[in-house]
């Protein structure tokens, strides 16, 4: 796929809309935690077991309690918000090779 450079604009903007669905009203408050948690930095190893173990849950009933309160998995949530990162970064420094790193690496470049 290619993106023209007149799309481009458009693409940042949805890519930094910030995920609302977590945040209303009525759900459940270690799925809101999680989210928060995972948000300003998916790019960090902990995986889906951290996750269940912070909200003190076992793996499985957390996973299904995150499609169930958010609408999707926890990975493809993870995902979202790495792209959602990932948009941030270029809308702030201009570059796919400044967006893709801070996406991807917990440390920040120097």
């Amino acid at each position: 796929m290619t993106l023209s450079a007149a799309a481009e604009p458009a693409l940042v903007r949805r890519l930094c809309a910030a995920p609302e669905r977590a945040e209303r009203p009525g759900i459940d408050p270690r799925i809101r935690a999680a989210v928060r948690r995972l948000l300003p930095e998916p790019q960090l190893p902990d995986g889906a077991t951290e996750y269940a173990a912070a909200a003190n849950l076992s793996r499985s009933r957390f996973l299904h309690l995150f499609r169930e309160e958010t609408g999707t998995s926890f990975r493809r949530y993870r995902m979202g918000a790495r792209m959602l990162r990932a948009g941030r970064a270029l809308r702030d420094f201009g570059t796919l090779t400044a967006a893709a790193a801070e996406a991807g690496s917990p440390a920040r470049p120097t």
